[in-house]
């Protein structure tokens, strides 16, 4: 699994801040440096260009001062022809001589003529000094200690030791003749030669020249010294090196010394070089600057300027050591500052990530007490509600019951109404009853013979009508049973009546049975006036028992109306509860969430997890608000927050 490196938002601030504005100085330190090279370039190119410029000019006019004088010498000569009064050779020589006296920088002056063109008298100055062999026009005029005359001979040769003579002459026009060493009192000197037609109006009559030494054009070209190392060096037209650092690179063609590839053609066009190369003398870089030497003789010369790359560019790198310098230590403050603001902003977000970590920790473990609360309190008020639909059955099957015993109380109150009744009604017969056996018992003492049998038939009445009495006092409102008493009355009656004919003789025990009869009626009346006053105390019992029994169902009808209300109620609390849960679970989650998010922010802003957090990280939280007193408040309000849910 690769690695991941974690920063610190410190860390990152160095290191994206500081990496901007590192790249920004790089960038600033490279675009100035570039801008500053390309100046100094420029700069110490057009300085190099204004010493050759300079340089070329007092070139141009050294040959243009020598090109003066062999103008002077070819005027001269064909003004005399043209005027046709010419003197004899001897004062041309003369006034040739002063001419070289008068320019001490060049060597010799010459002149030669055509056959018998200047004064047709060629054959008289056969073998005389100033003239050739065929007594032609041919004095040269040399500096030595002193100035002396001698003969001109090389136009005599072929090509191309006579081209400095038939070159002007064919072309009419002066012409720098391209330089040739000669050896000079031992000494190997570059010498030029600048010819110019001598000209009799239209005509040409022979050629003027001087020859100069370049040693002078040396001396001015090793003057040049455009920084160390820096040199300068003058090519020909031809392609000869002039002058040049290496004396024996002179004479030679400069393709063998300097590493030029558009030289040639500049010098063709005769137009400026500027050319990187690499210095001859320690192959450094260097800068090459050409300035053609203009002349009238011909074709351009040209004098190039070397500047090695480190002077070109020394100011351009002193300042970009400068910059370089400036900014590394403005790098290094900004770097600091940076560290500083990052070491105050990561401080307060380290506490405030530490104790966000907390918190979420708090809030995750008060999130589970309050979603197990919820639980809690959602299943009892589950149970709840089921037990109060469990209940409030129980209550209406109760309310119904006591319905129906308040029910069966009026009709028993209505029963036992009749009941009293019926006892007053039985009370009241049996008052007449023993009237009646009070007289039956007069009357039996008067037919005790006759009625021995009715009267034992009469006891057995009394008999069946103290059953029929304690059968209608057990029985209440049944009233099936006095009839069937009453039924075997009459068939006791009946076999009484069968019996008066058969049992007459048993009268008179009756009599005295009567008389017990008699006593057990009055007693029986007693009793039955008890059952009477027992039934009324009862009606009145059964009535306040109905009433009541009436009332409590109007009770229980209250609470069968409010459990129905309370179970509604535990059922939103139901609801309430498991919405409390969920709400508890997504707090949760969100507690995680922001406890995921707390080591985020701790993991971006140290690096590390909140847990790995120092003293003084915690310490630093402080100020923002997140003591103890504080957290113990929260944690307090959120305790009573969930002992109130689950009460």
């Amino acid at each position: 699994m690769p690695l991941k490196l974690r920063l610190s938002l410190r860390n990152r601030m160095l290191l994206f801040i500081g990496g901007a504005v590192i790249a920004t100085f790089t960038a600033t330190v490279s675009i100035v440096a570039m801008r500053t090279a390309d100046y100094a370039r420029d700069s110490s190119l057009d300085l190099a260009r204004q010493m050759a410029s300079t340089e070329a000019a007092r070139i141009t006019d050294e040959i243009r001062q020598a090109a003066a004088t062999a103008r002077g010498v070819a005027s001269m000569l064909g003004g005399l022809h043209e005027s046709g009064q010419v003197p004899d050779r001897e004062t041309i020589h003369q006034m040739i001589r002063r001419m070289l006296a008068d320019n001490p920088k060049v060597m010799d002056v010459w002149a030669i003529a055509e056959p018998n063109a200047l004064d047709g008298r060629d054959a008289e100055y056969v073998g005389q000094l100033g003239s050739d062999p065929d007594g032609r026009f041919a004095p040269l005029w040399v500096r030595g200690d002193t100035i002396q005359l001698d003969v001109c001979k090389a136009h005599r040769k072929p090509a191309p030791d006579s081209d400095f003579y038939m070159r002007p002459l064919k072309s009419g026009g002066e012409v720098l003749m391209q330089p040739i060493v000669y050896p000079i009192q031992g000494k190997n000197i570059m010498v030029v030669s600048y010819c110019v037609p001598i000209r009799s109006g239209e005509k040409i009559i022979g050629v003027a020249g001087v020859d100069f030494a370049m040693d002078q054009f040396q001396e001015m070209v090793a003057a040049i010294q455009h920084g160390e190392g820096g040199y300068g060096f003058l090519v020909a037209a031809n392609g000869l090196l002039v002058s040049y650092p290496e004396q024996e690179a002179w004479g030679q063609q400069a393709a063998q010394f300097v590493d030029l590839d558009t030289l040639q053609s500049r010098l063709a066009e005769g137009t400026p070089l500027n050319e990187k190369t690499t210095s001859e003398l320690d192959g450094s870089k260097a800068f090459a600057t050409g300035l053609p030497v203009v002349h009238d003789g011909g074709a351009p010369w040209m004098l190039c300027v070397v500047t090695p790359e480190s002077h070109a560019l020394a100011e351009a790198t002193a300042i970009r050591n400068l910059c370089i310098a400036i900014g590394a230590a403005a790098c290094l403050l900004v770097l600091i500052l940076i560290w500083l603001m990052a070491n105050r902003i990561a401080a307060p977000l380290t506490a405030l990530s530490v104790q966000m970590h907390r918190f979420a920790e708090q809030l995750t473990r008060t999130g589970k007490e309050v979603l197990t609360a919820g639980n809690t309190m959602a299943q009892g008020a589950t149970e709840s509600a089921a037990a109060i639909e469990e209940t409030s059955a129980s209550v209406e099957e109760i309310t119904s019951m006591v319905k129906r015993n308040a029910e069966n109380s009026t009709s028993v109150d209505h029963a036992m109404g009749n009941t009293a009744e019926l006892v007053a009604s039985t009370t009241s017969s049996m008052q007449h009853l023993s009237e009646s056996m009070a007289q039956i018992t007069e009357v039996s003492r008067q037919t005790q013979r006759i009625v021995k049998t009715i009267d034992e038939i009469a006891f057995q009445t009394n008999l069946l009508a103290l059953n029929a009495a304690v059968e209608a006092a057990r029985a209440g409102s049944a009233g099936a049973g006095f009839a069937v008493v009453a039924n075997e009355v009459r068939s006791l009656a009946q076999r009484a009546a069968e019996a008066a004919r058969d049992t007459s003789s048993l009268i008179e025990g009756s009599v005295s049975k009567i008389s017990k009869a008699a006593e057990v009626a009055s007693q029986t009346e007693s009793e039955f006036q008890e059952v009477e006053v027992a039934a009324r105390q009862v009606t009145v019992l059964i009535k306040e028992i109905a009433q009541a029994s009436s009332e409590q169902r109007n009770g229980i009808s209250e609470i069968a109306k409010a459990m129905h209300e309370l179970s509604g109620v535990v059922q939103q609390n139901a609801a309430v509860a498991e919405e409390s849960a969920a709400t508890a679970q997504e707090m949760e989650s969100q507690a995680s969430s922001l406890q995921q998010f707390a080591r985020d922010l701790a993991l971006m802003i140290r690096g590390t997890h909140p847990d790995d957090a120092s003293p003084r990280d915690e310490a630093a939280g402080e100020p923002f608000g997140f003591n103890g007193h504080t957290r113990a408040k929260n944690d307090s309000r959120i305790l009573v927050s969930l002992e109130g849910a689950k009460n």
